[in-house]
């Protein structure tokens, strides 16, 4: 049986809509003051299934806008292109809605991914906040535009199972195979240095951190559980150790 090529295109859009969003850890914070559109900007991390997570304070313009009203646009665009016109560049804008949550595990994955924010994440006045993605409008490039439902757009299935995982496979990753996690960051991203640890670990990929340098190594493919996680690791690394050393 042949595969549907339009669920094919619309999985691989959300896809690369998802990793742009995985890459970032800034976005443009659109909220609503007195029914005028207010933008800011806002630090922010992806949860398992791809929601962003943000920090906020009581005591800023924005958040003063999304208890009043928690609707919000959040825009994210590619940090490093080489397009000549920047709006030929990658970037989307997720639409929803804000709500506060105090799950500990998005507490540190968000933590995680901006470590500066642990300096003032226990303020009183400091609150996390997830984002309920109803859809989101990715631009790819001139022409190439489409609109990804938030059902698309989320991995909410896989995520669920990831969160019982994550931690083991965190601590087997980096005590376990921290030549061949050098040896990707090495090859694969260009990176020099060794004692890169993995901070996180998503369907779609990995984040690692050196000293204050973040990197991300994406699968080739979507991992559904913890088996196809250790094999895509392990494609990562037979496929760094067949690019030539320097």
């Amino acid at each position: 049986m042949t595969a549907d090529p339009l669920l094919h295109e619309r999985q691989s859009q959300a896809r690369f809509a998802r990793l742009l969003l995985r890459r970032s850890d800034r976005a443009t914070l659109a909220t609503v003051l007195s029914g005028t559109p207010y933008a800011s900007l806002a630090l922010v991390a992806a949860d398992l299934d791809g929601s962003p997570l943000l920090l906020l304070s009581d005591l800023a313009q924005a958040t003063r806008n999304l208890k009043a009203d928690p609707r919000i646009s959040l825009m994210v665009s590619s940090a490093a292109t080489s397009a000549r016109d920047p709006l030929d560049s990658p970037r989307l804008s997720l639409l929803g809605q804000v709500q506060p949550t105090s799950e500990p595990r998005q507490r540190r994955r968000y933590l995680a991914h901006q470590p500066q924010s642990t300096l003032y994440a226990d303020f009183a006045d400091f609150r996390f906040y997830r984002v309920i993605v109803e859809r989101v409008h990715f631009i790819r490039g001139f022409g190439n535009i489409v609109w990804i439902g938030g059902r698309d757009f989320l991995m909410t299935e896989v995520a669920e199972r990831f969160a019982e995982s994550e931690t083991a496979l965190t601590e087997h990753l980096n005590c376990d195979e921290r030549a061949e996690l050098d040896l990707c960051i090495n090859r694969l991203a260009g990176r020099d240095g060794a004692g890169w640890q993995v901070i996180g670990i998503d369907p779609d990929g990995l984040d690692l951190r050196h000293g204050d340098e973040t990197v991300r190594l994406d699968f080739t493919k979507p991992a559904s559980d913890e088996e196809a996680v250790r094999a895509a690791f392990a494609e990562m690394v037979a496929a760094a150790r067949r690019v030539p050393t320097r």
